[in-house]
C-alpha cells in the first residue's frame, strides 16, 4: 500500500482530470473518488482540504473561526518550518523564543490548522514540541516547584 503522501498525490492527480493511479482495483478507484471529492478540491492549482467548518477556538482573545479550506502541505521541510514558526514564533532570537512562543500542543496545532493541513500533523506536532529544549526544560521545572 503507498504511503499517505502518495494518497495525497493520487488525490490530486485524480482532482486534476489525470486519472487514476495505474493497477488500482474498483474499489480502490471508488474510495479514492469518495475520499477525493468529500474533502479535497483544486483551487488556483493548489490542492486544499476542508476543514471542520465552524470550529471554534478560544485562546485568550475571543473566538476565531476556521476557514472552511486550507492548503495541503506535502513538502516535509516545509511541515518541518511551518511547525517551527507556529510553536516558537518568527523571531529566531532568545529573547523572543523565551518570551512570546513556545506554545503548547493544541495551540500550535491550532495555529496551524487555520492554512494548512498535512497527514499526521498532529503526531509531528506532539514530537516536534517533544524535541524543543526549552519546552522540556520548563516542563521539568513545573514538576520540580512546590
Amino acid at each position: 500500500m503507498k504511503t499517505n503522501v502518495w494518497r495525497i498525490n493520487d488525490i490530486q492527480r485524480y482532482l486534476e482530470g489525470k486519472g487514476y493511479p495505474e493497477g488500482i482495483t474498483k474499489a480502490q478507484k471508488r474510495n479514492l473518488r469518495a475520499q477525493a471529492q468529500s474533502a479535497f478540491k483544486i483551487e488556483n492549482g493548489k490542492l486544499l482540504h476542508k476543514t471542520h467548518s465552524g470550529k471554534k477556538t478560544d485562546h485568550g482573545k475571543g473566538k476565531a473561526s476556521f476557514p472552511d479550506w486550507v492548503r495541503v502541505i506535502t513538502n516535509r521541510k516545509k511541515q518541518i518550518q511551518l511547525i517551527k514558526i507556529a510553536h516558537k514564533g518568527t523571531d529566531d532570537s532568545v529573547e523572543a523564543a523565551s518570551l512570546s512562543a513556545h506554545r503548547g500542543v493544541n495551540t500550535t496545532i491550532d495555529l496551524l490548522a487555520r492554512r494548512s493541513w498535512w497527514w499526521n500533523m498532529t503526531t509531528d506536532v506532539k514530537s516536534y514540541i517533544k524535541t524543543c529544549d526549552t519546552c522540556q526544560k520548563v516542563s521539568i521545572n513545573e514538576q520540580l516547584a512546590p
